[in-house]
């Protein structure tokens, strides 16, 4: 069994797309943010961004995963490396979501 869970900041307003008369798919990124001191006792920093992809009938939370709000993710790791239009060698990795908290409060 493959599972994720990640706690981060969604970094854009989530877009709906339709996949056909009963399936959509919502898409958001999130910043999940990492700080730690290195041996010299120096803080270090480091965001790393993750696709997320929420199949869902229903697209109704798809409102409420805006910008800025703080979330829990957890569903199952999908990685894939590939080579990009300049040659250079790339992974990406996105999860496909079972399951959303909200962690700051939505917005009004």
């Amino acid at each position: 069994m493959k599972k994720i869970q990640i706690i981060g900041n969604i970094v854009r307003d989530a877009e709906v797309k339709t996949i056909s008369q009963d399936k959509n798919v919502i898409n958001f990124d999130v910043a999940v943010n990492e700080t730690w001191k290195n041996k010299d006792g120096v803080k270090q920093e480091k965001t790393t961004y993750v696709k997320c992809a929420m199949w869902r009938q229903e697209t109704g939370i798809a409102q409420y995963l805006t910008k800025g709000n703080k979330i829990y993710v957890d569903g199952n790791p999908d990685a894939e490396a590939y080579i990009n239009k300049d040659g250079n060698a790339v992974a990406s990795l996105t999860i496909n979501v079972n399951e959303v908290i909200f962690l700051s409060p939505k917005k009004s």
